[in-house]
């Protein structure tokens, strides 16, 4: 009798955790209560109607029957939802709970159907003075199939339980925020003895209370953007989640300094089927493929999207290099010299028409000479597509009976690396031409000057 009475006192146990009450605000309880120990387990088998299976290494004590699994998970050692009180002895002590027939460490282990998210987990460890204080630790299965600690071992000590207190009340809680189908529950007892068998009153799952969201992301691309303008691309996160839930986070900045914002970030908190939308600006200095990744950070997990643009661009060429002459040479009297430049687009990018497509805004000639100088066929505003080309005509006269070096600049305003028709890049050529007095005088005073010279000579040699 006496070591009945004793076991029946056993689970008195005080770690205060300032709650009254199972029912726990944001959380609600898992309930294990409905099941059975399945025939031939030595009770070491609790079977949930749900089809969670709880298995401990250890039987129950042999000579009593208070003490099973699953007195662990049947709520009789707390509160009872049915009657609206706590379950308690005779002795006014919370009844029934697990105590190990042998071992002084044991291992619990619950697996449930699927994979559950648990967001905190109530202990009511057992003990009546200095006696059965267990700790615990808790691990759960990753999705490698390793267990990982989720809780480190708590330690009860004995100044935590004075002797007399009913333990239907002293429980711990602890967050874990942590989804897994398999827990793991390491009880120790180190006290040595029978009494060191490991005991424990209840242990209770929760899940959130509240109504969890979910993340959903998408975006837009930037495509094809001409070089010198801008383009614009959205990141959205949207929760799809049930009614009530709250999806909160940040949308992240761009890593690609052709791509802004590059610094800082966006909140957003959003009810069900709300969306959040962040643009991004794509100003491509060059060329070629661009791309950045947005992180996006909630409460519903991480995630990440994608940006990604091309810049495109006309590409101007000339048969004569920009910043090099165009050398017309010798330019007699009243004579015209005409020499063509020929200017294309060589872009190897696709045909994209406006995005493509190269404009020649201006061609004008410049400097002292100038006005010796022309161009013959050119039209302002001269649009080359992909492959285009333009023979433009430029000639130098010579109304002069001087013999001159003539120079003079053409200037070439084209809109590549710019929006189309916008000023963009400009080329620049010298002109030159040596202009001489007409070329049938010049010969006849040259050669009558010869034939005196020569005249002379032999006269004086007669």
């Amino acid at each position: 009798m006496q070591k009945k009475y004793f076991f029946s006192l056993l689970l008195c146990f005080l770690c205060l955790a300032n709650h009254a009450a199972i029912i726990v605000p944001d959380h609600v309880m898992i309930d294990l209560s409905n099941g059975t120990h399945r025939a031939g387990s030595t009770q070491t088998i609790w079977d949930v109607a749900d089809g969670t299976v709880i298995s401990v290494n250890d039987a129950h004590w042999s000579n009593s029957a208070y003490y099973y699994i699953g007195y662990m998970f049947d709520k009789s050692y707390t509160y009872n939802p049915v009657t609206g009180a706590y379950n308690t002895g005779s002795n006014g002590y919370a009844v029934n709970g697990y105590l190990s027939n042998s071992a002084d460490e044991v291992q619990v282990t619950v697996t449930f159907p699927t994979s559950v998210p648990v967001s905190m987990m109530r202990f009511y460890p057992s003990g009546w003075s200095n006696t059965f204080l267990t700790d615990y630790k808790v691990e759960y299965r990753n999705t490698s199939g390793v267990f990982q600690q989720a809780l480190a071992r708590q330690t009860v000590v004995q100044s935590q339980v004075p002797s007399g207190v009913d333990s239907k009340t002293i429980f711990y809680d602890h967050t874990m925020n942590v989804t897994s189908q398999v827990w793991r529950i390491t009880l120790t007892n180190g006290e040595g003895g029978w009494q060191g068998n490991a005991t424990f009153g209840e242990i209770q799952f929760f899940k959130s209370a509240v109504t969890p969201p979910t993340l959903f992301s998408s975006n837009t691309n930037f495509g094809n953007i001409r070089v010198g303008t801008s383009g614009t691309a959205e990141v959205s996160v949207t929760n799809t989640g049930a009614s009530g839930s709250s999806l909160t986070g940040t949308i992240g900045s761009s890593s690609n300094n052709d791509i802004g914002p590059t610094s800082g970030t966006q909140n957003f908190s959003l009810g069900q089927n709300q969306t959040a939308t962040r643009s991004y600006t794509y100003t491509p200095s060059s060329r070629g493929f661009d791309s950045t990744t947005i992180n996006i950070s909630s409460n519903a997990g991480n995630s990440s999207q994608t940006l990604t643009g091309t810049g495109v661009s006309p590409v101007y060429s000339s048969s004569v290099a920009p910043n090099t002459t165009i050398d017309f040479g010798i330019v007699d009297k009243d004579q015209t010299l005409t020499q063509t430049l020929t200017i294309q687009n060589t872009t190897p990018d696709d045909d994209l028409g406006n995005l493509t497509n190269l404009t020649l805004l201006s061609a004008n000639i410049s400097g002292d000479d100038a006005s010796y100088f022309a161009l013959n066929n050119f039209t302002p505003g001269t649009v080359l597509s992909k492959n285009q080309l333009l023979n433009l005509l430029i000639s130098v006269s010579n109304p002069d009976h001087l013999v001159s070096y003539r120079r003079a600049t053409l200037t070439i305003v084209t809109d590549e690396n710019a929006a189309l028709g916008i000023a963009g890049n400009t080329y620049t050529y010298d002109l030159v031409a040596y202009t001489v007095p007409e070329i049938s005088t010049h010969l006849f005073m040259s050669m009558a000057f010869l034939f005196a010279i020569v005249q002379c000579i032999l006269k004086k040699y007669k």
